[in-house]
């Protein structure tokens, strides 16, 4: 099926590693990128998502990364995994995505396989993966966790450093250095829609998981084609809860980006109705296994409800039957 280019689609960077500056620069909103929390809503400007991205990419590369290197991400979805990812990105390296929820067997697998030079991992639990299984993987130089890393927690030969240190150590370049600034965005220039963005490994239901390499070019042309169907801009609110180890969520992390809308990460699976209220998005993305769960977590309270709030349900429930939805009405 051919795609029709719009203009407005026409005008959206032809490589992710671009994505940044096209967000920062038309998008400078206060609530650009946000993380949920029983507390509220925690929020990244477009204004900062540059220099976050620009600050992780210049302190990654303090520590060895450069163009053409496998970055193994192993996080849950959060605000961090896009800056990472982006920082990754922007140097012209290669994002590996690794699922949370790999036993360290998998992990090593993955590592090895792409010959990641370094591993960047959300928590104390999952550096702890990585460590046991470094020994195992010769291209490995560093690990970097995003949470806070307490002194003298993890004790292994491989260096590992917090994510606050490596963005500090990238800020002191910009301070330190003349033209550095400039540099970073040159070099982010030079990335090809040709070059290798991404290698996302198969489930290995069948065989060993498979590398699937795509290009800046198949992640933009996916981005292009979204927009060419989906309109989304500055007013829309997106709740994210799938993995943005998985292609889907991860395209449409950039669509929201290129086109303007707020992105907002639940706390967890868990926490997706609470979440719901607290944002009221406008836009989310879902599998039928995540619709199914609400929908019981729906009819569970209904059943527990009584007197007028029970029968509000029942008849709230029949009107959606009515309607043509798929609304089962609570019954004893």
């Amino acid at each position: 099926m051919i795609v029709p280019v719009t203009d407005e689609v026409s005008e959206a960077p032809l490589t992710i590693a671009q994505l940044p500056f096209f967000t920062s620069g038309r998008f400078p909103k206060p609530d650009l990128i946000g993380q949920c929390h029983e507390g509220g809503v925690t929020y990244t400007s477009g204004r900062e998502l540059l220099e976050r991205v620009r600050d992780l990419s210049l302190g990654l590369s303090s520590i060895g990364m450069g163009p053409g290197d496998r970055v193994a991400l192993l996080s849950e979805s959060r605000p961090d995994w896009v800056f990472a990812d982006l920082a990754i990105l922007t140097a012209g390296a290669i994002t590996t995505p690794i699922y949370p929820t790999l036993a360290v067997d998998q992990v090593a697998f993955v590592l090895r396989d792409s010959e990641a030079s370094l591993a960047i991992v959300s928590t104390l639990a999952q550096c702890a993966k990585v460590v046991a299984v470094a020994p195992t993987v010769p291209a490995l130089r560093a690990i970097v966790v995003m949470d806070p890393l307490p002194p003298d927690a993890v004790s292994t030969s491989i260096p590992v450093l917090s994510f606050a240190d490596v963005i500090a150590r990238g800020h002191r370049k910009i301070l330190d250095g003349w033209g550095v600034g400039r540099a970073f965005h040159d070099q982010a220039k030079n990335v090809r829609p040709s070059d290798i963005a991404t290698i996302i490994y198969t489930s290995g239901t069948t065989a060993e998981p498979k590398g699937v390499m795509l290009t800046h070019g198949n992640l933009a042309a996916n981005v292009a084609g979204v927009r060419a169907v989906l309109h989304a801009d500055e007013a829309d609110v997106g709740l994210s809860f799938l993995p943005l180890c998985h292609a889907l969520e991860r395209i449409v992390a950039y669509f929201y980006l290129t086109s303007g809308a707020s992105i907002v990460f639940a706390e967890s699976f868990d926490t997706i109705a609470r979440d719901l209220v607290m944002v009221r998005p406008t836009l989310m993305s879902g599998v039928p296994r995540v619709f199914e769960k609400l929908h019981a977590r729906v009819l569970a309270k209904g059943h527990a409800a009584t007197g007028v709030t029970r029968l509000m349900f029942d008849w709230a429930a029949r009107v959606a039957e009515r309607s043509g939805g798929r609304f089962s009405r609570a019954t004893d």
